[in-house]
């Protein structure tokens, strides 16, 4: 197996990497009116991530959400998620609408 794999590969379930991953987390979350500040610490169950293995298997996301309730409960929503408190993995940006 080579030492480094691309950003585009994938490989099947004999072993290799994949970019599936399925986890448990704990959620906080602040309401103040229509604004939310939350917080997750989460394990991952399954992970095989192939460069990204030393990052463990502890990560932490925080954010803020934001719900219109004058669009029917439409809400846009920021978080981070990160290993080890300092490594972020992603930024992500949603927007949303509670049913």
């Amino acid at each position: 197996m080579p030492s480094q794999l691309s950003a585009t590969e994938t490989v099947d379930a004999y072993g290799r990497y994949s970019t599936f991953t399925c986890g448990l987390s704990l959620v906080q979350q602040f309401h103040y009116g229509n604004f939310t500040v939350f917080g997750h610490l989460g394990v991952y169950l399954y992970k095989r991530f192939g460069l990204h293995e030393q990052e463990g298997l502890l990560y932490q996301r925080v954010g803020m959400k934001y719900t219109f309730p004058q669009l029917a409960n439409v809400f846009v929503s920021i978080d981070c998620k990160a290993h080890r408190f300092k490594n972020a993995a992603m930024l992500e940006f949603t927007v949303g609408k509670r049913l």
